[in-house]
């Protein structure tokens, strides 16, 4: 009886220090605590080519994909390059990488060489599938005629013979990004979204070359606009939008949507929760809220496009598009008052569209590229060597025209 109730005593004192040293650790043996659950993580470290080149030349590409999680995937690095023809994107090139098997912390390189077949501005969109999830990130470049000027050089200024420096009192130029959106959103299977992300430039120098790289679920397709926002002032923002459509075939579950805006000297992080329910809302009350959605977006970009003109660029691609926008927005009002859900749904999705277009366009307004002279060197060349033949078929015409008949050339010599 002793023995029993002394090993019980024992089993007891066990599990007593057991969990208090659980709560002290946070380790288990029969359970894994969620701060140190494995994680599947990928990012695009790295997306380097030329921001301008000639026709001539051959555009490099350079992309670094890095599993930052703490398991091991299988990815794989895919690039797609779009021509900018006039208010659309026109797919021109499409390279992939192989499939590789990377452990945590490992990267993979991979190098693309591109030809450009016109001049113009080109899209690049990088993607990685990995696993269960994928990560996107975009990049803009121009072809132009003529090579891009030289870089500015910096003088620094040495000290005097004395041996005294010369300090030049100046503030530190600190780049800061803050970014403003909704941190929770309830969907169902079906369902397309447009979420808006701020992203507002808080330090004391301009942020140039900004972008948002995203990563989901592989199964959520999302599209970001605008894809390359040249330049941000200080204390100036900007609107990027995230196009989210939920499959009908996905699992009701908390998905995250992981975010990054990237520029070359700031970024700054980001997360959504995407609450996938099985629950469908009423037609009413989702057009209902996307309507409202869609009139705070409205008074954004018309303060974005106010502030485009009064800074003298050529927006009247997104003011077209905002124009389309507002109409169709206020049709789809006139239909939800009217209790057709269906054809407010239809109108809504065209103003989704519109509003892509115009963050878009505002954005591709402020690009600085090294405009192209009238004429291409290559096509004066080729006018010369027209003009040339042209020349010495006349010349030959006309001393054939000069020889006269052998019966006016006899009659002339006994004259």
């Amino acid at each position: 009886m002793n023995k029993v109730f002394l090993l019980v005593l024992s089993l007891a004192i066990v599990v007593i220090l057991s969990r208090f040293f659980i709560s002290i650790t946070g380790f288990s043996v029969g359970e894994a605590d969620v701060s140190i659950m494995d994680k599947l993580q990928g990012k695009i470290t790295t997306l380097v080519f030329r921001s301008a080149i000639n026709i001539s030349d051959l555009q490099n590409i350079t992309t670094e994909f890095t599993n930052i999680g703490s398991l091991p995937m299988n990815a794989r690095i895919e690039e797609n390059i779009y021509y900018y023809n006039a208010t659309k994107l026109d797919p021109v090139a499409y390279y992939y990488d192989s499939s590789v098997y990377l452990m945590p912390i490992m990267k993979r390189i991979y190098k693309t060489v591109f030809t450009p077949p016109y001049y113009g501005t080109y899209y690049i969109k990088v993607r990685v599938p990995y696993e269960t999830k994928v990560t996107e990130m975009w990049g803009v470049f121009s072809v132009v005629y003529t090579a891009p000027p030289p870089q500015q050089i910096v003088v620094v200024v040495p000290p005097s013979i004395s041996g005294e420096i010369n300090y030049i009192e100046k503030e530190a130029k600190i780049p800061k990004i803050f970014l403003d959106y909704q941190k929770n959103y309830n969907l169902y299977p079906d369902q397309s979204l447009l979420i808006s992300v701020n992203v507002n430039n808080v330090g004391n120098t301009n942020i140039h070359n900004l972008r948002l790289s995203t990563s989901t679920y592989n199964l959520i397709t999302t599209e970001v606009n605008p894809k390359v926002v040249s330049s941000l002032g200080v204390n100036k923002s900007v609107i990027f939008l995230i196009s989210l459509s939920i499959p009908k075939s996905i699992t009701p579950s908390v998905y995250p949507l992981d975010f990054e805006a990237i520029s070359d000297n700031a970024r700054e992080i980001g997360s959504i929760s995407l609450n996938v329910t099985s629950l469908n809302v009423s037609a009413k009350d989702e057009i209902y809220q996307t309507i409202l959605n869609y009139d705070y977006l409205m008074n954004e970009l018309e303060k974005s496009i106010t502030e485009a003109v009064s800074e003298g660029l050529d927006v009247s691609i997104a003011q077209r598009s905002f124009e389309s926008a507002k109409e169709n927005l206020n049709n789809a009002k006139d239909y939800y008052n009217s209790g057709d859900y269906d054809n407010a749904k239809d109108k809504l999705d065209k103003v989704k569209k519109n509003f892509e277009d115009v963050v878009f366009q505002l954005a591709h307004a402020q690009l600085r590229f090294y405009v192209a002279p009238a004429f291409s060197p290559f096509l004066i060349v080729i006018l010369a060597i027209i003009a040339a033949i042209m020349f010495l078929v006349f010349l030959k015409t006309r001393k054939k025209g000069e020889k006269r008949p052998k019966l006016l050339r006899e009659v002339s010599e006994e004259t």
